[in-house]
């Protein structure tokens, strides 16, 4: 889980293969009863036609990498596909930045909390 600013930490064994991978998917509040869930899922697929929550949520995996044996700082880059006059490349950030708008909403319009 990152935090509003996508910030996370990890404590992993040293010397481990590892690879950081971003799920679109957001909740706010306990797992057993969030306030809201948000989930980015590929619409574009025959699981979705079949059964959309089922299709698989958007992700983004880094390179691998090795933990080594001191505190290691992993950035991951979703690309916007942006090479300067149009969209040249894959657009990896756009379930990401539609998930962004989406929470913002819930935020909003989220109703008051019951105590």
């Amino acid at each position: 889980m990152s935090d509003n600013n996508g910030a996370y930490s990890i404590t992993v064994p040293g010397s481990t293969s590892m690879y950081v991978r971003v799920t679109a998917q957001a909740t706010d509040g306990p797992d057993s009863a969030p306030n809201y869930l948000i989930q980015a899922r590929n619409n574009v697929t025959t699981a979705y036609a079949q059964v959309p929550h089922a299709a698989r949520l958007y992700s983004v995996r880094g390179t691998a990498f090795n933990s080594g044996s001191n505190s290691v700082h992993v950035d991951l880059d979703a690309a916007s596909g942006w090479i300067g006059s149009g969209y040249g490349t894959a657009r990896t950030t756009a379930p990401f930045e539609i998930l962004d708008q989406l929470v913002m909403a819930a935020r909003r319009y989220a109703p008051p909390s019951r105590a």
